[in-house]
C-alpha cells in the first residue's frame, strides 16, 4: 500500500535532507513505480522545502500493466498517473 511505502521511504528523505542537500529527490511508489495515485492525497514531506517540496513523482510505464483488470490502457493510466499529474504537474 502507499501508507507503508511513504512510511518506508520517508526516512530515506530526512537522511538525504539532514546531509543539508537540496537536489530534486526523485520518488516512485508501489509495485515497479506504478501505483501512484495515492502520492496525490498523501504526499512526502520535505523537512528542507515544507511549504514547496523539492520533490519530484516518478512512473514506470509497463503496457501489460495498464491493460489488464478490464480497462483500457488509457483508462487506468489516466487513474493511476494522471491523478497525480493533474495535482503534482
Amino acid at each position: 500500500t502507499w501508507s507503508t511505502w511513504k512510511n518506508l521511504a520517508q526516512p530515506w528523505i530526512n537522511t538525504i535532507r539532514s546531509a543539508s542537500a537540496p537536489n530534486i529527490i526523485l520518488i516512485c511508489g508501489p509495485q515497479y513505480c506504478q501505483h501512484m495515485r495515492e502520492a496525490a492525497e498523501a504526499p512526502f514531506y520535505d523537512p528542507m522545502f515544507p511549504n514547496s517540496p523539492n520533490l519530484a513523482y516518478v512512473a514506470h510505464i509497463y503496457p501489460s500493466f495498464y491493460g489488464r483488470q478490464g480497462s483500457s490502457q488509457r483508462q487506468k493510466y489516466e487513474y493511476e498517473i494522471g491523478y497525480l499529474a493533474q495535482r503534482y504537474p
